[in-house]
């Protein structure tokens, strides 16, 4: 026991040690400035170091270039046409979901993991559909944002695990951007640097946190810059119209029934639960967008996400009613049985009826997902209710999701238990290669 004890430090450290090394030994072989640069694109309002594309590895005259880097010039042209043709000076395109997951839905071909605004993205591992910031850059790391600007500069931010991968799969137009390192812009100061008053930034809003976008917004609007939401996902666009490089479908995986005998509770005793919070904050609806809470709420579960077992959906609960709002093809005999008293709808029906909601002279407050404990609601859904009456907070379903009954916790224990023996297993397993 003490030699596989002594096995697991050592992996971390293992781990660790990688970790330091794929950020700091990259921070010293590629972040300095050619003396023979001649384009500055970028100067950190932080501190004086430049960033430019002379930054960039095996880019020079007779470089080797990586096997795995993207020409991604075609692609972006078209999204700079499309750009230009609606008067934007720059597209924000982020890694995430609509509902802030960690990891967001998959597509049915998909066998596994495929600064302010930089780190809002909503999912760190998005479905093949949803690979929007990597069709774009060629970057296929699991976290990094985009920006693409009508004059051509285009820039990629990522954290330190990908400064390596980024450098090769990034084509020699694209400024790479190591975040929280000093000297490099984050996305404001970026589009500040190369922006102007009257500019207009666009990005998804269904895909960027209310409290991102808020400040964004904010710190663009002191130069006389704007944001606004593309009525459309630009990048979709250009990526339906490329033949070469179909869009995925989203996963077609049927939604199934959470027995009780493991949930402990039925949805109809959750949403009394949850009525009654409606009614102490004088909320007449709630609003649910988190993918966990709906699948808790409603006792059900998907194969939406990959290493989730969630259902790609929203959930709005009203004193009187219920809705779930996905794609009902997934919604076979049995879990309608199960929902019965549920209103199964359409996934984008959530607009209509939200911004219906919003419309109700009868209801004076709904209840928004905030993001103080937890990503909260995209800017998407918190701008289709009127301001006056948004209710902003941590959510009853959160809360009450993370108070376990007698039964989850007793699940939760056996699970423990089945876990650290697989573990184990393993750990004696390695030792056993390792001794060879």
């Amino acid at each position: 026991m003490k030699n596989l004890a002594s096995l697991g430090s050592l992996l971390v450290l293992l781990f660790i040690a990688g970790c330091c090394v794929a950020t700091n030994f990259g921070d010293a072989q590629r972040d300095f400035i050619r003396s023979s640069g001649d384009v500055v694109l970028v100067r950190s309002l932080r501190s004086p170091r430049l960033v430019s594309l002379d930054n960039r590895t095996n880019c020079g005259a007779g470089d080797p270039e990586p096997v795995n880097r993207v020409d991604t010039t075609t692609r972006v042209a078209a999204l700079i046409s499309e750009l230009e043709s609606r008067s934007y000076a720059a597209y924000i395109i982020t890694t995430g979901d609509e509902h802030q997951s960690e990891y967001p839905p998959r597509s049915p071909s998909s066998l596994g993991v495929i600064n302010a605004v930089s780190s809002t993205s909503q999912s760190e591992y998005p479905p093949d559909h949803d690979r929007r910031r990597e069709y774009i850059s060629g970057f296929s790391g699991s976290a990094g944002t985009a920006v693409v600007l009508t004059t051509g500069e285009r820039a990629l931010w990522t954290d330190g695990r990908y400064y390596l991968q980024a450098d090769d799969q990034l084509d020699c137009q694209w400024l790479l951007m190591k975040e929280t390192l000093e000297g490099y812009p984050d996305i404001l100061e970026f589009l500040l640097d190369n922006l102007g008053s009257g500019d207009v930034v666009s990005a998804d809003a269904k895909l960027i946190g209310y409290g991102s976008w808020n400040e964004l917004s904010e710190g663009l609007a002191g130069n006389g810059i704007t944001i606004e939401s593309s009525d459309e996902n630009l990048v979709d666009v250009v990526w339906t119209a490329d033949a070469e490089n179909e869009q995925p479908a989203y996963s077609t995986a049927p939604a199934i029934v959470y027995p009780i005998q493991y949930a402990g509770v039925t949805y109809s005793e959750k949403l009394t639960e949850v009525r009654a919070v409606l009614a102490e904050q004088g909320a007449g609806a709630l609003v649910v967008t988190a993918l966990d809470e709906v699948a808790w709420l409603y006792n059900i579960r998907g194969e939406d996400v990959v290493y989730n077992p969630v259902l790609r959906a929203y959930a709005i609960v009203t004193a009187t009613t219920a809705a779930l709002y996905t794609d009902k093809t997934k919604i076979l005999d049995d879990v309608n049985e199960h929902l019965s008293d549920i209103a199964i709808n359409d996934y984008d029906q959530v607009w209509l009826d939200l911004a219906a909601l919003s419309n109700d002279a009868s209801i004076s407050k709904i209840f928004l997902p905030g993001d103080d404990r937890a990503p909260g609601c995209s800017f998407a859904i918190y701008s289709t209710v009127e301001e006056t009456k948004r209710l902003v907070e941590t959510t009853p379903t959160l809360i009450s999701k993370a108070k376990k009954n007698e039964i989850e916790i007793s699940e939760m224990r056996k699970a423990i238990i089945t876990d650290g023996v697989a573990l184990s297993r393993f750990l004696a397993f390695l030792e056993g290669e390792v001794r060879g």
